[in-house]
């Protein structure tokens, strides 16, 4: 499988030690890597719901391919999750539309809010400051991401080993 190394991107750096890859990922495998299936995520990218960041994958041919990055991938198995928890599309495209401005974050954090912005906490007291912020209202979603991330990680690092 074809791999790009990525350029000067924030997004996807992780934690040293944390399997974070700089690297961008095809459609298949960023599939497997989230757990979504591969028709949904053609589907998604063609619907403009959720589109690689990487490479957009336009024309036909060798090297053409949709790239998605580690932070597109952690969007992806959000995405899968809030649907399996039977979230509206409806609020699930206003929360993936939300993301994207801070996926680079999300590789690090533990917790997701989402409210009028979204914001990321990495920590239980993180967390509660932002909560205990004057005028807080209630906010739409709090994803704890720390099965998400363990999830992805995981699946990235068996992907480097079978990429050897």
């Amino acid at each position: 499988m074809k791999r790009h190394q990525r350029q000067n991107s924030g997004e996807g750096t992780a934690r040293p030690g944390s399997a974070a890859p700089r690297v961008a990922y095809t459609s298949r495998e960023a599939a497997r890597l989230s757990g979504v299936p591969f028709f949904t995520v053609d589907y998604w990218d063609r619907s403009r719901f959720l589109e690689p960041t990487v490479a957009k994958g336009e024309g036909r041919g060798k090297g053409r391919e949709r790239m998605y990055s580690y932070g597109d991938v952690i969007r992806l198995r959000i995405a899968r999750e809030l649907r399996e928890q039977k979230v509206s599309l409806e609020t699930l495209r206003a929360i993936v539309r939300k993301l994207a401005p801070v996926t680079g974050e999300i590789a690090t954090a533990r917790y997701l809010i989402v409210d009028r912005k979204v914001e990321t906490a990495r920590d239980a007291a993180e967390l509660a400051h932002i909560l205990r912020r004057p005028r807080r209202r209630v906010f739409g979603v709090l994803l704890d991401l720390r099965a998400v991330l363990k999830t992805v990680r995981e699946r990235a690092r068996a992907l480097a080993l079978a990429r050897r």
